[in-house]
């Protein structure tokens, strides 16, 4: 029989450790998605119907990205005093804590950011059991 390490499988003391840094970063990653979130849509409402640089474009779609492919650990307490989110375990809960910046994403006439967008929307209405 093949061993964890043989596998590619953590041992149970690295799978701890990872489960450490992972609590330990949760917050940090969702405050700093939440502030690239909040400035990317500052500077689209001032550009007015100007679009922003590329770099800024793809910027926001990484962020949408990684917060779409993102699945929290079940054990991990997401930082927030909403009964909603201390009542779920589902790995996709972390997208309710971004939800009001996420809404007013939809403004962005970029392709690939309202297609990551609807993704991410669907995650949500399965984590409501709505689709």
């Amino acid at each position: 029989m093949p061993r964890l390490k043989e596998r590619g499988l953590k041992t149970k003391g690295e799978l701890s450790d990872n489960l450490c840094m992972g609590r330990k970063a949760l917050p940090l990653v969702l405050e700093r998605s939440r502030m690239a979130l909040q400035q990317f849509l500052q500077d689209d409402h001032k550009t007015g119907h100007f679009p922003l640089p590329r770099y800024r474009m793809e910027e926001m779609l990484l962020v949408l990205s990684l917060l779409r492919d993102l699945e929290v650990h079940p054990d991990f307490e997401l930082p927030s005093k909403s009964d909603l989110l201390k009542n779920t375990r589902h790995p996709k809960r972390h997208l309710l804590l971004l939800f009001p910046l996420l809404c007013d994403c939809i403004t962005i006439a970029e392709p690939s950011i309202k297609t990551t967008l609807r993704e991410i929307f669907h995650n949500l209405s399965r984590l409501f059991g709505l689709g």
